[in-house]
């Protein structure tokens, strides 16, 4: 199945609030109202957001999580974490980069916080969460997401609620 999502050029980044959608058209009109709702465009302008803003609907598509993987993600956004460990960097650190599947960033745009779910191919997977301050969490892997050039899918909450 294909999905869709805004992606925004200038910060080379999804725009989490308005990703994974089944229908191009509905997420095309739920991000025009919210841009006219928000950035008082009107409708007649609403058109060149798209150009002017460097915005663009682009295919996502969800292949790189299989469906009990989906399922895991959807019990730890609820907050169940029986099928998960959960740790910190030290213990991302030790994971062989090799072994790595995916990592899921989840992330709400225009917020600089974030949390990380890890898939390895030989191990349960691997919640990176801080306690208390999801901002730490980002800042400290966004050398990997960008220093080590991994593979990090954003994702927002909605994408698997």
């Amino acid at each position: 199945m294909t999905y869709y999502s805004v992606y925004d050029e200038q910060i080379k980044e999804l725009r989490t609030d308005y990703a994974y959608y089944q229908d191009k058209a509905k997420l095309k009109a739920e991000f025009e109202k919210h841009m006219m709702d928000i950035r008082e465009v009107t409708p007649n302008e609403v058109e060149t957001i798209w150009a002017d803003l460097e915005y663009n609907i682009i295919e996502t598509p969800l292949d790189f999580i299989n469906e009990a993987e989906k399922q895991v993600l959807q019990e730890v956004v609820h907050g169940n974490y029986t099928n998960v460990n959960k740790g910190w960097f030290k213990d991302f650190n030790r994971m062989n980069k090799a072994d790595i599947k995916s990592i899921i960033e989840f992330k709400e745009f225009g917020f600089a916080s974030a949390w990380y779910v890890v898939f390895s191919y030989s191990h349960k997977p691997l919640v990176i969460k801080h306690q208390t301050n999801d901002v730490n969490t980002y800042h400290v892997m966004y050398q990997y997401k960008y220093g080590f050039k991994l593979n990090v899918h954003e994702m927002s909450y909605k994408a698997v609620y």
